[in-house]
C-alpha cells in the first residue's frame, strides 16, 4: 500500500514523467524538482498502487459544417437575399381598374410624439377612408422609435407616451385608421432598434412594405402604368430649391412619373417636362404631421403650415405622356377633383 503521507495524484505524477524520461531517473527528478533518493522511495510507493482499469470514451461529432457544405449553404442563403433585396426595391403592384383613382402620400406622422398633430391625422385618414377609390402609401418615420441607449434615448423622457403605447398606435395606423394601404416604406425612427423587426412582424405581408422606398410600378388593367420613384428622402440638398433633390432624382434616374420625399419636414410640389429624357414628372414632399418641433426651432427651421399629405390623381386612360393628371398637397381638394373627374 502507498504511503499516506504522498498524495496518489503526486505518485501518479512521478510515474508519467518516468515514462516521459524513457526510464532516465536523474532528469525525472531535475524535472520534477526532488532528489533522486526522493524519486527512488517514490517510484517503489507507485508500484503499490492499484492499475487503473482502461477507459475509452464515445465520440462526440462535430456540430459544424464542412467547409463545403458551409459554402455551399451560404450561397444558397446569398442568392435568396439578393433575390429579395432587389423585388422588395423594385415592386410591381396591379390594380384591377382603368378607372381614375387617387394616391394620398402620408409621412412622418411621429405617433406617439407630444406634437403630432393627432386632430388633422384622423380627419386625413377619414377622407381617405370615405372616398371610393382613394388608396394611401406611407412614406416612413410611423413614430418615434427612439432608441433606449446613446444620447437619443433621454428623448424618451421628453414625450408622454411609452415604447407599447408608441407600437399599439402604428399597429392601428396599419391595421385600423380605414386607410387602403398600396404600399409602406420605412424611414430612419422606423429603423433605429428593433424596430423595423416589430414593423414587419405587424404588417405580416398585409401591405407591400420595403426598408427607405422603392422603385413602384403600378400597373392598370388597360395596361398603363404609372412609376413612382419612392423614398423616404432622395440625395441632394439646395438652400434655394426643396425639390433639389427630387430633380436630381428624375433627371438622372429611373424615369418615373413621380417622385416623392419625406423626412425634412418641409413640402412643395412641381410638375416639370425633362426634354432630353423624353419625362414628364411630377415632384413632391410632403410636410408629416408632426409639429411643434423643438429640435427643429432649436436648428432654426420655421415651420411649415400646409402639405401636411399629398394626393394626386391618376387616370389611367389619358392620352397625355403622363397619367398623373392631378397632384396637390390639399387633400380635401385633391380628393373632391377624383370625385368630379370620375361623375363626368
Amino acid at each position: 500500500m502507498a504511503n499516506p503521507g504522498v498524495p496518489e495524484k503526486d505518485l501518479r505524477r512521478v510515474q508519467e514523467m518516468l515514462e516521459e524520461c524513457g526510464g532516465n531517473q536523474s532528469e525525472a527528478a531535475r524535472r520534477l524538482g526532488m532528489k533522486r533518493s526522493t524519486l527512488r522511495g517514490q517510484i517503489l510507493l507507485a508500484s503499490t498502487l492499484p492499475e487503473r482499469p482502461a477507459f475509452a470514451a464515445s465520440p462526440v461529432p462535430s456540430a459544424d459544417m464542412s467547409n463545403a457544405d458551409l459554402i455551399t449553404h451560404l450561397a444558397g442563403r446569398s442568392r435568396k437575399h439578393r433575390a429579395r433585396f432587389h423585388a422588395e426595391k423594385n415592386r410591381r403592384i396591379a390594380i384591377d381598374t382603368k378607372e381614375p383613382l387617387a394616391i394620398v402620400w402620408f409621412t412622418d406622422v411621429h405617433l406617439g410624439d407630444n406634437g403630432c398633430n393627432y386632430d388633422l391625422l384622423l380627419e386625413h385618414c377619414e377622407l381617405v377612408a370615405d372616398t371610393p377609390h382613394a388608396f394611401g402609401v406611407f412614406m416612413g418615420d410611423a413614430s418615434n422609435n427612439w432608441p433606449v441607449n446613446g444620447k437619443l434615448g433621454k428623448q424618451w423622457a421628453e414625450q408622454e407616451t411609452s415604447k407599447h403605447q408608441e407600437r399599439q398606435l402604428v399597429e392601428w395606423f396599419l391595421k385600423e385608421s380605414g386607410v387602403p394601404w398600396l404600399f409602406w416604406a420605412l424611414g430612419n425612427h422606423d429603423l433605429w432598434g428593433d424596430g423595423e423587426t416589430i414593423l414587419r412582424m405587424m404588417n405580416a405581408d398585409l401591405v407591400p412594405m420595403a426598408s427607405w422606398g422603392a422603385k413602384v410600378t403600378l400597373e392598370f388593367a388597360n395596361g398603363r402604368e404609372c412609376r413612382c420613384d419612392l423614398a423616404h428622402d432622395h440625395k441632394g440638398n439646395s438652400m434655394w430649391n426643396s425639390l433639389h433633390a427630387e430633380t436630381k432624382t428624375a433627371q438622372m434616374g429611373w424615369p418615373a412619373d413621380f417622385v416623392f420625399s419625406g423626412h425634412r419636414h418641409n413640402a412643395a410640389l412641381h410638375f416639370e417636362e425633362f426634354a432630353s429624357r423624353s419625362q414628364a414628372t411630377w415632384l413632391m414632399r410632403a410636410k408629416g404631421y408632426k409639429e411643434a418641433d423643438s429640435y427643429g426651432h432649436f436648428l432654426g427651421h420655421t415651420e411649415q403650415q400646409e402639405g401636411h399629405a399629398g394626393v394626386m390623381i391618376i387616370d389611367p386612360t389619358t392620352d397625355r405622356q403622363n397619367p398623373i393628371v392631378h397632384a396637390s398637397l390639399d387633400i380635401e381638394a385633391g380628393l373632391e377633383y377624383l370625385t368630379w373627374l370620375r361623375s363626368r
